[in-house]
């Protein structure tokens, strides 16, 4: 308990600013990238960056929104609904449960993040990643809502054809992963492909 005492106090008493360091409404949009290390061998440059995959973490960011947006639209037509005195919707059971389990997504996203409204440190990207999980598995739960599986209505063509839309959006992901490794990992490369990569670590979609 001292102990955790003492870091609390360390760390409400840190006011160095940092170079890298971030406000938390940034990281939803990766746009903080912090650089770790750099070597030059001969024309090659090595260079590791902390920062998303902006493939990953803008499908994330966008699934996210859907959801919130779904879940609202569905809490905003229940007031309407009860405004104008018509009888409740009966929700399934399917139903109910995907607003409990997507209002908990929120949830735990916006419970991870937004605490760091109030912190006065220095922040950095890093600290967004428990909040992104949720937001990953936004993604997954958004694609179900739009792409149903569970209906019996739905044909082999039908479901042929998620799994294809799963497959480009996961090749998308390996792809983009693919590209950036060298920024992640530290690899050799030409100046220009380097700049390249620096410069899409923000502006890619």
């Amino acid at each position: 308990m001292d102990l955790n005492v003492r870091m609390l106090t360390a760390n409400a008493n840190v006011s160095t600013k940092h170079s890298f360091g971030s406000g938390w409404l940034r990281w939803p949009f990766n746009s903080a990238p912090i650089f770790y290390w750099q070597m030059q061998l001969g024309q090659y440059y090595a260079h590791i960056f902390m920062a998303g995959n902006p493939y990953i973490w803008r499908l994330a960011l966008i699934c996210s929104c859907i959801l919130l947006a779904c879940l609202l639209g569905s809490f905003f037509i229940s007031l309407l609904r009860n405004a104008v005195q018509l009888p409740p919707r009966q929700l399934t059971v399917e139903t109910h449960r995907w607003i409990c389990n997507g209002w908990l997504l929120i949830l735990g996203h916006l419970f991870a993040w937004t605490p760091f409204a109030f912190v006065e440190r220095v922040a950095f990207l890093y600290h967004y990643i428990p909040a992104l999980l949720f937001s990953f598995l936004a993604v997954g739960f958004v694609f179900d809502l739009i792409l149903p599986a569970t209906s019996a209505r739905h044909s082999r063509i039908w479901l042929s054809f998620r799994v294809l839309i799963s497959l480009i959006i996961q090749l998308g992901g390996v792809g983009s992963t693919c590209y950036f490794l060298p920024i992640f990992f530290g690899w050799p490369m030409d100046q220009n492909a380097l700049s390249l990569r620096h410069l899409r670590l923000d502006k890619f979609i």
